[in-house]
């Protein structure tokens, strides 16, 4: 978040870049999915004018690999990784928090873009992620490594994701008084 202020809409993109999520096997293993949502919040305050209210934007921010992992079968990742990878020490908890942090970060970058402004398009972007993490199931064990937790959250990530965007979402229509958004 040093770097997000200091380089706060200097549109550098060599120091965006530096801020690299996870796109590998071995990067998702051994990182903080916590942290991806402040990469990606980093990344847009300092490239500010690319920020804009559009799916493109938001899915822009998920890895290639990330996107792949939590959007494809079994069948599909055991064809795709079966030579390079055990698919039984892949962690798809880890995996999930990346993909959704992803989101979050995003939309956290847009309701800070948008502030007050009350738009309608911003809005309604915003709410389409909101009932997107709504319909994740949520984890009770920590045995994360598991095929049937695919795509699957713990509930204090789940939370977490969910208090982002619905703050991104308070912060946009700040004053408005929009009877959809305090339902």
């Amino acid at each position: 978040m040093a770097m997000a202020q200091i380089y706060m809409k200097t549109e550098k993109a060599a120091i965006a870049k530096s801020l690299r999520i996870p796109n590998t096997i071995y990067e998702v293993t051994n990182c903080n999915p916590n942290h991806v949502l402040l990469k990606v919040l980093t990344k847009n305050m300092i490239m500010w004018s690319k920020i804009v209210p559009d799916d493109e934007y938001v899915l822009s921010h998920i890895p290639e690999m990330i996107s792949k992992m939590t959007n494809a079968s079994f069948a599909e990742l055991e064809d795709l990784y079966r030579n390079t990878q055990n698919l039984e020490n892949i962690d798809y908890s880890g995996i999930a928090l990346i993909y959704y942090n992803s989101i979050a970060g995003a939309i956290m970058a847009l309701g800070l873009k948008y502030s007050g402004t009350g738009d309608e398009k911003v809005k309604l972007l915003i709410l389409k992620y909101i009932a997107l993490v709504f319909k994740v199931k949520t984890i009770t064990s920590n045995f994360v490594s598991d095929k049937s937790q695919q795509g699957q959250l713990d509930l204090y990530n789940y939370f977490n994701i969910l208090c982002v965007c619905t703050l991104s979402l308070s912060i946009v229509m700040a004053g408005t008084s929009d009877v959809e958004c305090l339902k």
